[in-house]
């Protein structure tokens, strides 16, 4: 008879005035200036913006929003014996969060006109991160043999770029926000699956292979301006990339030989 055990969490977390990035403060779009007040604030802290960069501007930290953040963690526990066929291990976990913006701080009298707080920055705190996480785990030991199966199951993610004020995409437009056109990029639900398998010599070594992200599921490529470039002006692999949190360089294989005294 195998034991089982779980857990449930709830949680739910108010936030205010949070200091966060703001989106960015454009000093000039498209060679003209769009706020007097940034390009002096760049100035005055010793920047010397170049004359040929058709759009400029900069980002702070700010006070600058309240947020409401509720979910639920769920782990579980199961093991089984299958006699001479070893035993097993089975756990589970799910987690699903939500953060809502309460309010938005309202710009200081001087920043009248420039928005701060864009559709990217905002999707920082609401959606960039996946909203659910699943895990199916199983772990089997036999002898000297010990086996570990995972899949994890992320949820989709949704942000918002910007190529600025000059960059189009052959892409919906969501918001236009600072004269910039701002442009989904979404992960979708993705399944990870990590495998390691060890096997015992003697008490004191053992020898273990195993892969994180065994398919070698690559982060997805973001949108493309019409110029061929990454939405978000990046020019790298790197910045092509959307954020995921099983990272960009695919699947990590390894060997690994452990001596304990």
């Amino acid at each position: 008879m195998g034991y089982f055990s779980a857990t449930v969490d709830f949680y739910s977390i108010a936030i205010g005035n949070r200091i966060v990035g703001t989106g960015t403060a454009p000093c000039k779009s498209n060679g003209v200036v769009f706020s007097a007040l940034v390009c002096n604030a760049i100035a005055a802290n010793g920047n010397v913006l170049d004359p040929g960069v058709t759009s400029t501007g900069t980002t702070v930290f700010a006070n600058g929003v309240s947020t409401l953040t509720h979910g639920v963690d769920i782990t579980a526990n199961y093991n089984s014996d299958f006699g001479g066929w070893g035993r097993v291990d089975w756990t589970g976990a799910a987690n699903w969060g939500e953060t809502s913006i309460s309010s938005i701080a309202p710009n200081p009298p001087a920043l009248a006109g420039v928005t701060l707080q864009t559709p990217g920055s905002l999707a920082n705190l609401t959606s960039i991160t996946n909203k659910f996480k699943f895990v199916v785990g199983a772990s089997w030991n036999l002898d000297a043999w010990t086996v570990n199966l995972r899949e994890i199951i992320y949820g989709p993610a949704v942000s918002y770029v910007s190529p600025g004020t000059g960059g189009t995409a052959s892409l919906p437009v969501f918001f236009v926000v600072n004269g910039a056109n701002y442009y989904q990029s979404k992960t979708a639900t993705t399944g990870i699956t990590d495998l390691d398998v060890n096997y015992a010599f003697t008490d004191h070594l053992s020898l273990m292979v195993g892969a994180d992200n065994l398919l070698g599921r690559n982060a997805p490529v973001q949108p493309l301006q019409t110029n061929g470039g990454p939405i978000d002006n990046g020019s790298s692999y790197y910045d092509a990339k959307l954020y995921t949190p099983w990272g960009i360089n695919g699947g990590f294989y390894y060997g690994r030989v452990k001596f304990t005294w």
